[in-house]
């Protein structure tokens, strides 16, 4: 099978002639070289075939079946690419080379579930790669073979197993990936001994390694499906089974694995999806703003799941694998999305009814007077605001209660504008107009407040110097948090504005900066109720 490096060379002199990087004559030349080797490989296999018992040949049936099929289809490939070539169409090449990639990435995968079936139908173990090790011993011990031949057959071990210690290297030391590692290097160790052995041709030293090969095979044997199925279901999304599928869809695409593992994935998404679309639906009604915003585009998250597990419905109707790659993406898209709303949602409710400590930004349950972290005063809220702020909640009709978010027109426009460019119907202009515009109300507030005054002491009794320096420091304390408001908003914009340079897949960065923008609110809405709790507070005296 050394031909199918032969025929990957081809596919990439193909992307090459389409990319304008190489001629037509070149690939001309390469295509007779292919055909060569295309008959070559052939041959190689179907003599391994014919050298096969008659129960193992029952056993490979459908795969011998499935490998005749795909050379049919490579030929076909070769001759669209010829044709391609005669006719000088570089736009042609694509259907042909597209051909020839799956063609020879599927004869990969085929000529491995060959070798295996084959070889555990040989027995004697439940295991390929060492009944082709106990296999050819047993022929060397017969003189049915030379002893080099099952050096070569132990190197071949080792090499492999060298190569999966490779693709290990950059995996996490604990868990699967670590017993795997660890259990890879013994099982390399093994092989080197049992090579000595071979070659100092001592049979009793053989027949020991032998044995100790028996375990480390087995022993991968167990390790190799958990950490396969890590692989599958780590990344690109949150959900472990979204991942799964993803994976799936793309062995399947490109004919590495049966659809039907694929479907019974789906089946347990949809399953999963249930339980989920009931909990965003019963958190929807709540009387929060935002909350409500969150659980929609949830909603709408959960659709975007139906429509995937529809265009995977579609794929298996009608094999297309362009459909299979949209409802791969869409259902990715769907996963980040559902995981950042699901997100936000429970941050926005685990602030619902708290109080924001004006020094730390801790939030405090309702019935503490101080702070749980810093010890600091907390605001006490009262049912009313009469405050001219450019963000009044009072004038806009909002309740300042404590259970309630902070909302105002203005700050409803700007989430508004925010919820239209993450949905795309607001241009990257007019989304900057809104944040130029909502900047200026920010610099506007941060004028009307003035700096305090310097307090003077001379002059004044020890009482009165204490009381001073008191309001001094309550002063201090209230313009700290007035400028913690006002950076929280301008942190927001900046969120906002670093998606539009990072773009789409970005969507974090509109969450937060919307969580910024509440928490300065917040912020600022406490210290106005708190001044006119004081102010009342003061004329009642």
């Amino acid at each position: 099978m050394a031909q199918g490096t032969q025929q990957k060379a081809l596919v990439m002199l193909v992307s090459e002639v389409i990319g304008g990087k190489a001629s037509l004559a070149e690939l001309e030349v390469a295509l007779v070289i292919a055909r060569q080797g295309l008959e070559s490989m052939q041959e190689e296999w179907e003599e391994t075939v014919d050298n096969l018992a008659a129960e193992a040949q029952e056993k490979c049936e459908d795969i011998i079946e499935q490998i005749q099929t795909t050379f049919g289809l490579f030929r076909h490939g070769l001759d669209l690419l010829g044709i391609a070539v005669e006719n000088r169409r570089t736009e042609e090449l694509f259907q042909g080379g597209e051909l020839v990639r799956r063609c020879s990435y599927q004869l990969d995968v085929l000529f491995s579930m060959y070798r295996n079936v084959a070889l555990l139908a040989q027995g004697p173990t439940d295991i390929p790669g060492l009944n082709l090790l106990i296999r050819t011993l047993e022929a060397v011990r017969s003189n049915q073979t030379p002893m080099q031949t099952f050096l070569s057959v132990v190197n071949a071990e080792r090499l492999t197993t060298l190569k999966s210690l490779d693709d290990l290297a950059e995996a996490p030391e604990e868990g699967e990936y670590g017993a795997v590692r660890r259990a890879f290097d013994d099982h390399l160790r093994c092989m080197n001994r049992l090579a000595r052995a071979i070659e100092a041709n001592d049979d009793s030293l053989v027949d020991e390694e032998m044995k100790k090969a028996d375990k480390t095979f087995r022993y991968l044997q167990e390790l190799l499906p958990l950490a396969s199925l890590r692989a599958r279901t780590s990344g690109p999304t949150k959900s472990q089974l979204v991942n799964l599928v993803i994976h799936m869809a793309y062995d399947v695409a490109q004919g590495a694995c049966h659809q039907d593992l694929l479907l019974e994935h789906l089946e347990t998404l949809k399953k999963d999806i249930l339980p989920l679309a009931t909990a965003v639906k019963a958190a929807a009604p709540v009387a929060s703003v935002m909350m409500q915003q969150e659980a929609s585009r949830a909603v709408a998250a959960l659709k975007g799941y139906e429509e995937a597990i529809q265009g995977f419905e579609q794929f298996f109707e009608t094999r297309d694998v362009l459909l299979l790659q949209a409802a791969s993406n869409r259902l990715h898209e769907s996963a980040d999305e559902l995981h950042a709303c699901w997100e936000t949602l429970q941050n926005l409710a685990d602030r619902e009814g708290k109080v924001c400590c004006l020094r730390c930004n801790f939030y405090n349950s309702p019935d503490r007077r101080n702070c749980a972290k810093c010890g600091g005063a907390l605001p006490v809220l009262v049912e009313k605001s009469t405050s001219t702020s450019t963000f009044s909640v009072e004038s806009e009709g909002v309740q300042p209660a404590a259970e309630e978010p902070v909302s105002s027109s203005n700050l409803e426009r700007m989430y508004k504008a925010v919820d239209a460019i993450r949905a795309r119907t607001l241009s990257r202009e007019e989304f900057e107009a809104e944040l130029t515009w909502f900047e200026g109300l920010i610099d506007l507030q941060e004028k009307s407040v003035g700096k305090a005054p310097e307090t003077s002491l001379d002059g004044l009794s020890d009482e009165e110097r204490e009381e001073a320096v008191k309001r001094a420091e309550l002063v201090r304390e209230t313009e700290q948090a007035f400028q913690g408001g006002i950076q929280d908003w301008r942190e927001a914009i900046q969120e906002w504005r670093n998606y539009l340079d990072t773009g789409q897949r970005e969507l974090r960065l509109l969450e937060h900066g919307k969580e910024l923008c509440d928490q300065g609110a917040r912020k600022l809405l406490s210290l106005a109720l708190a001044s006119q709790a004081a102010a009342s507070a003061g004329e009642s005296e």
